[in-house]
């Protein structure tokens, strides 16, 4: 847990040993550095904001997140807890704990990614797609099946996936697929 206290022109007063090796910066060099000097270009007009409003009693976060840089230019996607330090009711100096989130943002970030590129891909499909409850209820189609069907997707709530949208011929395999599902927890891709 890198900690940090820093006062009203974001000078530090402390920092820890892990707030060093957070940033990959000495203790000296650090101490020639206030706290805008490792805030992401775009992350700093946010951190003055609430920096500013916390020292003039207005209204600001105590827990958000922000983007630093560290010594070697690289960014990390940090989650800070803001603690007041006050000394006869007035605001003297900030304590802030840090945790590195980056790995987190970096695996949201991949999963928001791919799951755009299953939804495109899905989208596109020129077959149908469809995702129905074990009750056999539309939850998601995907446009192929308006366009193959002539169904919108408000008609296809209406119904549920039996005799409406099934063929008659393929009607017995798809029902013995969907119980083979519920009783056996089998997924089909067919």
């Amino acid at each position: 847990l890198a900690i940090f206290i820093d006062g009203m022109d974001f000078s530090f007063h402390y920092f820890n040993q892990r707030f060093e090796e957070l940033f990959g910066y000495t203790r000296a060099e650090l101490g020639r550095l206030g706290l805008l000097d490792l805030v992401y270009d775009a992350d700093r007009e946010m951190i003055q904001k609430n920096h500013h409003n916390r020292f003039h009693d207005l209204e600001a976060p105590t827990h958000f997140e922000f983007r630093g840089v560290r010594k070697d230019q690289s960014v990390v996607h940090l989650e800070v807890d803001v603690v007041e330090l006050r000394s006869d009711g007035k605001l003297m100096a900030t304590r802030g704990y840090l945790w590195d989130v980056t790995r987190r943002v970096q695996s949201e970030r991949a999963i928001q990614e791919s799951e755009e590129r299953y939804r495109s891909l899905v989208e596109n499909f020129i077959d149908i797609v469809f995702i129905a409850s074990l009750h056999w209820d539309v939850l998601y189609a995907n446009p192929a099946f308006n366009r193959i069907t002539g169904f919108s997707f408000d008609e296809i709530n209406e119904h549920s996936i039996d005799k409406t949208f099934v063929h008659p011929d393929d009607f017995e395999m798809c029902e013995r697929m969907m119980n083979d599902v519920i009783q056996k927890d089998l997924l089909y891709s067919d």
